[in-house]
């Protein structure tokens, strides 16, 4: 956290309460491009305070998917190569 911070990265600072009652999923965040992310449905605060930050935010209903099975956006992909 502080690392990036010193340089010079702006970070977005989940609910949390929400990052609580979800064991973390609720950060679980997959970026897809430069201010433009994936995030799981059901955090309206969290998702608010990525809106606030610029962020375009697309989500997604999760129970079945990575609700049950502990996992997130980011565990459903693979890294890609940006340009």
């Amino acid at each position: 956290y502080q690392t990036l911070k010193a340089r010079g990265i702006r970070l977005v600072e989940g609910d949390a309460e929400e990052f609580a009652a979800s064991d973390g999923l609720s950060l679980n965040v997959l970026p897809t491009s430069p201010l433009k992310v994936i995030a799981v449905a059901g955090f309206p605060r969290t998702k608010a305070a990525m809106e606030a930050a610029g962020c375009t935010v697309e989500i997604f209903e999760a129970d079945a998917l990575c609700i049950a099975c502990e996992g997130g956006p980011t565990c459903l992909t693979r890294p890609i190569l940006r340009q």
